[in-house]
């Protein structure tokens, strides 16, 4: 538990920064990202550290209300898609330019939690 703890905090950190400099490569400037983090016991356990590193990182927490306020985000709510994906991954996926949903820096790890957890992905 302690090594999944480790890994799951540092690859939150790994796909928020892959996230945003995907997100500024596709619009060209800053746009205020949003993450979620799922009500369940596990996040409470690891919530305090994963909101610490990324502060540590230069994250800045704003409200919710002033990051939807970005034009980048009515954009993104006139672009539908039945697909889970970041903004900037559901735009370019409608353009016919995917970008790849997983940090490069955590498909190996991705990888071993999938195969962790064999037929109960469902």
């Amino acid at each position: 538990m302690r090594w999944l703890k480790r890994q799951f905090i540092d690859a939150s950190l790994a796909q928020l920064l892959y996230d945003q400099a995907s997100l500024v490569k596709w619009f060209g400037r800053e746009v205020p990202g949003i993450a979620l983090g799922h009500t369940l016991p596990f996040f409470a356990e690891i919530a305090d550290t994963v909101l610490a590193r990324l502060v540590a990182a230069g994250v800045t927490i704003i409200p919710l209300e002033k990051a939807v306020a970005d034009p980048a985000y009515d954009e993104v709510g006139s672009t539908a898609s039945s697909k889970f994906l970041v903004l900037q991954q559901k735009l370019a996926d409608a353009a016919g330019t995917r970008i790849p949903v997983l940090s490069p820096d955590i498909k190996g790890l991705h990888r071993r939690i999938v195969e962790m957890a064999g037929d109960r992905r469902d």
